[in-house]
């Protein structure tokens, strides 16, 4: 029995931690996009953001990257994707990430 006991302890030592992702798409943001990136950061620990920068023709990525947000740059504005972005709706996607 006891021994049962260390190996399931073992295993859940062993078990990698659950990883989030906060998926944020900006266009011409720079004036707000940091405070949104550590916004997230201080609502939730073990939590990666991912800025999708639409072709902005402002500093968004810089921005983003200053707040330690990784940054995905389309090289031009692909527009709306939903209704909810376009009447302006801030939602945030978030996605967790484990290994089998």
């Amino acid at each position: 029995m006891a021994r049962s006991a260390t190996t399931k302890q073992s295993n859940m030592q062993n078990k990698p931690k659950v990883k989030s992702i906060a998926v944020i798409p900006a266009y011409n943001e720079c004036e707000k996009i940091g405070q949104v990136v550590s916004a997230i950061r201080e609502s939730a620990e073990n939590i990666d953001v991912l800025v999708i920068d639409d072709g902005s023709t402002d500093n968004t990525s810089q921005y983003a990257r200053a707040a330690d947000a990784k940054v995905i740059r389309l090289c031009t504005n692909m527009g709306y994707v939903t209704p909810a972005v376009n009447s302006r709706h801030q939602s945030v996607f978030y996605a967790a990430f484990c290994h089998a």
